[in-house]
């Protein structure tokens, strides 16, 4: 979309008063390449009813107490106008006279933008992926779905009825219609809240009304002229807060649709490329994601393993895939393919291999073709990433009950508030990411197959190739740039425990682990564990086998079971004297 000729006057709506929303506001559209106009708000101070004079129109509270003094300011704003109190009357009044503005002015549309709109950070790049329908009416930049939307194509959807007005666009032929709705003074009541973007969404089914999906704007955490409290109906991710089973599976079907999209490009568009050419394969792979039929609400898992040669514990992994074959499939990325003969990994090397070196861009490739290849296979549901010396310290069908009972992608992130100085120093190497897209990570991953749709389909890495180690922010960051809600998204929380020293270089590695360390690990909600040698003894506490199925296979095997062992009891601290 080109947001000029779409929308050729832009209004953004600021009260006189509010000088600190003016300069934010005037910040962000800079930010986000828009050239909007201020346009003053009427104030709701002018715009208040008079509080009852005489003890028969008092409200009953003042009537008990016999005090008008104890009369709540919002009791005695019953109706203004046709709304329910007059910050309601005096936004709606603006707004009408905005729409006025622009049919006085001949503009064939007009963005109407309120002075607490938040952008999405790379809004300037995943705005040239939505194309508007031609037949549009009302358009939002961003909105709440009260009713479940509509895929249309191209980051839209078909709005079936939605409220807030942060950024919403008018088409002129709909101008006296809005404003006839919006004029409530004297007319019936419509059964819904007395606001403006309530009896804006009364239309929704009368014209045709759309939006972008993921949201692109979204109402900014600030203190509200309406309300005079500081909140946001939207999550950090522009996500809506309410009514969110309204859009619960929405974005698999955005990347996805029903039917097959009018052009190859169509899809494409949707990841929008930030640094040169496709990559058929990933393109491929975004128009034909979706898992078969056939694993619906039963998970499958894909074991990414990027290593130097085989894995240290060919006998953990071969045991913890045995209680569900089926479920499961392996794929390798080795640095010395030749070391997988014979071995645990013998024969999942996928076909493309890169030249992998620490903290080069390298790693991130090889993983990304790692996901692609697995994406293939329609019957995957999630993936992990690994490494030789990882091992799993859930059994798969435990792994696979918390995917059936939560599917979503497991990973842990900091945004760059949040995180160490030298992340943040070390991205002023990819000076394409927008700053606030950052998210930095561990190297190891869970995804569900929409993320890994998102992160992979397209190829983003030429932006990050000066990067040093861009496997610990690559994939999340990729995600924040595509609009994809990872606070919705993503379990918080690393998919692979591992403990690293203060200051150090590498993780720690464990030969032995000790007692407040094991804990540590199966206390963390982790799936996997890393670093174990091969002489590591992880294997004896038998974590990654279901206890039911390790008596099973004894038996079965003659063999006399072995009690578990027990974890020792952590040292008492010691008295005080």
């Amino acid at each position: 979309m080109d947001i000029d000729a779409v929308f050729p006057l832009k209004l953004w709506i600021n009260l006189g008063r509010r000088e600190d929303r003016r300069l934010q506001t005037e910040f962000n559209l800079a930010d986000a390449g828009i050239t909007a106009r201020r346009f003053p708000a009427i104030d709701a101070r002018s715009k208040r009813k008079p509080f009852a004079s005489t003890p028969a129109e008092l409200p009953q509270a003042a009537e008990k107490t016999g005090d008008p003094g104890s009369i709540d300011a919002k009791a005695a704003e019953v109706d203004i106008r046709g709304y329910e109190s007059a910050g309601r009357y005096a936004l709606a009044l603006t707004q009408r006279l905005a729409l006025r503005e622009a049919a006085r002015r001949g503009a064939p549309a007009v963005l109407l933008l309120e002075d607490d709109v938040q952008f999405h950070p790379n809004f300037q790049e995943l705005i040239k992926a939505v194309e508007v329908p031609d037949d549009w009416g009302i358009f939002y930049l961003g909105c709440a779905h009260s009713q479940p939307p509509r895929w249309a194509g191209n980051r839209v959807v078909r709005v079936t009825h939605a409220v807030d007005t942060h950024a919403v666009a008018i088409r002129a032929p709909y101008y006296k219609q809005v404003m006839r709705m919006l004029d409530r003074h004297g007319k019936p009541d419509l059964g819904v809240a007395k606001a403006s973007d309530q009896f804006l969404a009364l239309l929704h089914r009368k014209i045709p009304t759309y939006a972008c999906y993921p949201n692109l704007a979204w109402q900014a955490v600030s203190e509200s002229d309406l309300t005079g409290t500081r909140y946001s109906n939207y999550g950090t991710d522009g996500q809506q807060r309410n009514w969110t089973q309204t859009v619960a599976g929405l974005l698999g079907e955005v990347i996805n649709p029903p039917e097959e999209p009018k052009a190859d490009s169509e899809t494409e568009r949707f990841a929008h490329q930030a640094n040169g050419a496709e990559a058929s394969r990933g393109a491929s792979i975004l128009r034909s994601h979706q898992p078969s039929s056939g694993t619906a609400g039963r998970p499958r898992l894909g074991l990414l393993f990027l290593t130097r040669g085989d894995v240290n514990h060919p006998q953990i992994w071969r045991e913890f895939l045995e209680e569900a074959p089926e479920r499961a499939r392996v794929f390798s990325h080795p640095k010395f393919p030749e070391q997988l003969q014979g071995g645990f990994l013998d024969g999942t090397a996928i076909s493309e291999w890169f030249d992998t070196k620490w903290g080069d861009i390298s790693l991130v490739r090889a993983s990304r073709s790692l996901l692609l290849e697995a994406l293939e296979d329609k019957t995957l549901t999630h993936f992990a990433l690994l490494s030789e010396s990882c091992v799993p310290i859930r059994p798969l069908p435990e792994i696979l009950r918390r995917l059936e009972l939560d599917p979503r992608s497991q990973f842990g992130y900091n945004r760059p508030h949040e995180s160490h100085a030298k992340h943040r120093e070390r991205s002023g190497a990819a000076p394409l990411v927008p700053t606030a897209c950052w998210r930095f990570t561990s190297q190891w991953w869970l995804m569900d197959r929409i993320t890994a749709v998102l992160s992979a389909g397209v190829d983003y890495t030429g932006i990050f190739e000066n990067m040093f180690v861009p496997d610990e922010s690559y994939f999340a960051t990729v995600l924040a740039m595509q609009g994809f809600p990872l606070e919705d998204g993503v379990l918080r929380r690393y998919s692979t425990w591992t403990s690293w020293e203060k200051n150090a270089g590498s993780p720690t590695s464990w030969p032995e682990i000790p007692v407040g360390k094991l804990r540590d690990l199966f206390q963390s909600g982790a799936l996997f564990a890393r670093k174990f040698p091969k002489e590591a003894d992880i294997g004896r506490y038998g974590l990654h086998r279901s206890p039911a199925f390790a008596a099973s296979k004894a038996l079965d095997s003659g063999r006399k079971l072995s009690p578990p062992r027990r974890l020792p009891p952590l040292p008492e601290r010691p008295k005080a004297e």
